[in-house]
């Protein structure tokens, strides 16, 4: 991350748009899953994620799967879909971002 001091106004862009994602994220899970397209617990085999290689974007994935997936949706069990370890966040069920190198991507 940059320096808050050097780089405010990016800062704060990541910041305001990790909260959009979050929102936007909660928003499908209330039209996907909340509707019983997709499950309530995450499935690698039902959705697969995928960024362009650069931090920002690959965060925007990040925050939206929390508000889809998020840790608080009493789906995840521990010790099957987190594992029962100190310090890990309870219910936080990590979600992988697929990224392809940057010169390969032709979309992005």
């Amino acid at each position: 991350m940059q320096d808050v001091y050097l780089f405010p106004l990016e800062v704060l862009i990541v910041q305001k748009g990790m909260q959009q994602h979050l929102t936007l994220g909660k928003k499908i899970r209330e039209r996907y899953v909340d509707s019983g397209f997709l499950s309530k617990k995450y499935k690698a085999a039902e959705i697969y994620v995928r960024s362009s290689d650069y931090n920002r974007t690959i965060i925007s994935a990040m925050s939206n799967m929390m508000g889809m997936y998020g840790y608080n949706n009493n789906a995840s069990e521990k010790g099957i879909d987190y594992p029962e370890a100190d310090g890990w966040p309870t219910g936080f069920v990590p979600i992988a971002v697929h990224t392809i190198d940057r010169r390969s991507d032709y979309v992005a």
